[in-house]
């Protein structure tokens, strides 16, 4: 577009008002308001004349004036209306700017997502049992393209990125191998102990093996204490059995003292029996 030049002069061009305001005040203060000779009508006619004359004079001059300014209004007038316009246009365009980066910005980090979600998913079944939080978090890739400039630099800012996120997926990956090929190698007693299997791969080899050891300590140490409340629990049924011989021996002679007195046993239904119920655990399944 071509530059814009409007010059104005607020100053008036071209008068000779106050001459003529001058001549005209004399003449308006030199009138004879008594009228007695022929002579004074016939000068206040002729000032009758001159007055009308110079009052259209003023009208003439004050439309003059009048137009020339409506058309800096006009001017004024079309300005305006070509800003408003402008703004709207400029408005509604930047609006669509903003929505269209918006969109730019979500598509590629929705692509960059899928691309590292791909990647996590062609790892192991037991790899799939991590939290893929870690690598497909929304705002990890929209903090990586803060302060790019324009879709190239953002794509970059996203490539390196997922490039990053591939490789400490290959990195997880190789450690959860390692950490099943442990669990899956531990003694079959032991693997009761160790259920929660996306808990430990998701641990370094050193952590694990902490976890490891610690487990099966308890777990050795469970059945020691098992193997003392059965030898416990052996004594204990020793006892009951003689306990219950004794009182076998003791009711039959009962019996008999009964029958020879001719005392009835029980309510005449049958034989009477007596049952004991021997419960052996550890110390810690009786305190649950």
């Amino acid at each position: 577009m071509s530059k814009l030049v409007i010059k104005l002069n607020g100053e008036i061009q071209q008068s000779n008002f106050d001459d003529w305001k001058t001549e005209l005040t004399s003449q308006l203060k030199a009138v004879k308001t008594e009228l007695v000779s022929d002579a004074d009508f016939a000068d206040a006619t002729a000032n009758v004349k001159l007055f009308k004359k110079a009052e259209k004079s003023l009208k003439d001059a004050k439309s003059s004036a009048i137009k020339q300014a409506a058309d800096i209004n006009e001017l004024f007038d079309a300005i305006d209306t070509v800003a408003k316009e402008t703004r709207s246009v400029r408005l509604d365009l930047e609006r669509q700017i903003k929505t269209r980066k918006a969109t730019i910005k979500r598509d590629a980090i929705d692509a960059a997502i899928d691309k590292v979600r791909g990647v996590f998913k062609s790892q192991s079944e037991d790899f799939q049992l991590l939290d893929s939080h870690q690598f497909t978090d929304p705002a990890i890739y929209a903090e990586a393209i803060k302060g790019t400039r324009g879709t190239s630099g953002m794509k970059k800012a996203l490539d390196t990125l997922c490039k990053q996120m591939e490789e400490k997926i290959t990195t997880e990956a190789k450690i959860v191998k390692q950490n099943v090929e442990t669990i899956d190698t531990l003694a079959t007693g032991h693997q009761i102990a160790f259920q929660d299997r996306a808990f430990l791969i998701s641990k370094s080899p050193e952590q694990l093996n902490a976890i490891i050891d610690e487990r099966i300590a308890k777990l050795d140490q469970l059945a020691s204490g098992n193997k003392a409340d059965e030898g416990e629990g052996a004594n204990e049924t020793g006892a009951v059995e003689t306990a219950e011989s004794e009182d076998a021996d003791s009711e039959s002679e009962s019996d008999s003292e009964d029958e020879a007195s001719g005392v009835e046993t029980g309510d005449g239904s049958g034989d009477l029996y007596e049952i004991t119920l021997h419960l052996r655990g550890s110390e810690a399944f009786v305190l649950q």
